[in-house]
């Protein structure tokens, strides 16, 4: 616009004509310098993070005042022009007033559209790259066109307007077939590469930060399925951007059941504890009525269920069995052979046979149909409470700890025989002890003494047997609960991998006296 009157007025002032190389010079100018000058401003703009305030939105009550001052400028115009040169205002006044209208309608039309502010810094996008490469090669090729046709005209004895024109022209051509050449270049990054990834970068960002309870992955398979028909770089990582969503939604819906698989199995372990719990005595004292003795114990598995357990019963009035023992594995399968082993132990125990006879019997019960080769170390002892006497026989377990009334804890140390269900036609060797008033059996599972901290250390028989001789004094309870305190305390964050059980006798009183004097 300001090309066309400027030329106008240079007709109207007698300097040159209209449709002339100084017009076109004026055009080729004035587009050339706003580009040249303009898009480095706004991209400098862009990356130092200059505030620029813009209107939101256009204000259209000043359309009728700019309206009314461009016809006051027309009106201006055409009087100079007039004045200048009569008869001129045939044909090119009009196409400048319709210019200027049309130029004003454009812009101050009611649209409705919002400018928005921008703010802060942007980083250089791919066709600002581009765009600066241009800039800087079609400044360069200006140059050359200039210079070479600057030394060109002038050698020919060219005049001083004339030569300056052709030097304008021929820059103005340079610049403008670089920006030509640039603009079917972007077109052609926009189409294939920006727009793509742009498109590309909306819908994962999408993807991404969409937290709602069903990902919505139609809208990026919709979007990544037109891009991935490219044959290009960008199609290929739409195509794999589209089976990556594909192989996530059929992850997402495989831990959707295995999470409801994992809460339903996690619902029959909280059974299978409860059931296991029922199973081992938990109301303590046991015998409430009976004097001569206290009991206590206590199982803390590794696992929702364990393979410890423990027992006591009366076999009749005068004879209390205790049973300690701990199945090979851990969870579900230890479990079930737990309660196998208990239960055979018991029934073995309560038709009156010895210890060594009772572990005969049920090593040759376990081994039949033991196809998952689980094996049980254990510890039965039957005590004969009017006298103190006990029998005992040991399958392949930890010793117990006994302590007299008036000395420390020691460990009964005797041989032990062959694990439970580890091979058949197994005889075992019984062994007696004789317990006084005040007398302490303390027996204990390896989860107990194979207990490790985060150093990888072992709790060990030496430090059970300190923490026991610290608290000899106390109840069975209280015995059980100081031990596994100090465990947990040695242990500390470190995760326990096996079952800890623990069960402790204390000899009260007596009503016979045909006991041999105790150890």
């Amino acid at each position: 616009m300001v090309a066309g009157l400027l030329g106008f007025l240079m007709e109207g002032f007698g300097i040159s004509q209209f449709l002339s190389s100084t017009t076109f010079v004026l055009l080729l100018n004035n587009f050339d310098f706003c580009i040249l000058l303009g898009m480095p401003v706004i991209i400098l703009v862009s990356v130092t993070g200059i505030s620029v305030d813009v209107q939101k939105e256009k204000n259209h009550s000043q359309t009728g005042l700019l309206a009314a001052w461009a016809g006051i400028l027309l009106l201006c115009a055409f009087a100079l022009t007039e004045a200048l040169r009569p008869g001129l205002l045939s044909v090119w006044p009009c196409a400048a007033a319709a210019f200027l209208f049309f130029f004003a309608a454009a812009i101050w039309s009611p649209s409705g559209q919002t400018l928005k502010e921008r703010k802060g810094r942007h980083p250089l996008s791919m066709n600002e790259k581009i765009i600066l490469i241009f800039l800087i090669l079609g400044i360069i090729a200006g140059a050359i066109a200039g210079n070479a046709a600057y030394h060109g005209f002038f050698a020919q004895g060219a005049a001083a307007v004339d030569l300056w024109n052709r030097v304008y022209s021929y820059v103005a051509i340079s610049l403008n077939l670089f920006f030509l050449i640039s603009l079917l270049f972007l077109w052609y990054m926009e189409t294939n590469i920006t727009v793509p990834l742009a498109s590309l970068s909306d819908v994962t960002r999408y993807y991404a930060e969409d937290r709602s309870q069903a990902i919505n992955h139609d809208r990026v398979i919709e979007t990544c399925t037109p891009l991935g028909k490219k044959k290009t770089e960008v199609g290929n990582l739409a195509r794999s951007f589209v089976k990556m969503v594909s192989d996530l939604e059929t992850y997402m819906e495989n831990l959707t059941k295995v999470t409801a698989e994992k809460e339903r199995i996690g619902a029959e372990l909280d059974v299978a504890t409860h059931i296991q719990a029922s199973m081992l005595p938990c109301i303590f004292p046991p015998f409430p009525d009976r004097t001569e003795f206290d009991l206590s114990a206590s199982m803390a598995p590794a696992k929702e269920v364990g393979g410890d357990f423990y027992d006591f019963f009366l076999v009749d009035e005068d004879h209390l069995a205790v049973v300690i023992a701990d199945v090979s594995g851990k969870g579900v399968p230890a479990a079930l052979f737990m309660v196998i082993a208990k239960t055979l132990i018991k029934d073995q125990t309560q038709t009156g046979k010895s210890a060594a006879e009772v572990f005969d019997e049920v090593n040759e019960q376990l081994c039949e149909s033991n196809d998952e080769g689980l094996f049980v170390t254990a510890w039965l002892g039957i005590l004969e409470i009017s006298t103190g006497h006990m029998e005992f026989v040991n399958a392949g377990h930890n010793p117990p700890v006994i302590c007299s009334r008036d000395g420390e804890f020691a460990y009964l140390k005797m041989r032990p025989g062959f694990v439970l269900a580890g091979m058949e036609g197994m005889h075992y060797r019984m062994g007696t002890f004789d317990f006084h008033p005040g007398d302490i059996l303390y027996l204990y599972t390896d989860g107990v003494t194979e207990a490790t901290n985060l150093r990888e250390e072992l709790y060990g028989e030496d430090r059970l047997k300190r923490i026991l001789d610290e608290n000899k004094q106390v109840a069975p309870a209280e015995l059980i609960e100081r031990v596994k305190m100090d465990v947990d305390a040695f242990a500390g964050q470190a995760p326990q991998f096996d079952d800890i059980t623990m069960l402790a006798l204390k000899i009260l009183q007596q009503t016979s006296n045909r006991l041999k004097p105790g150890c």
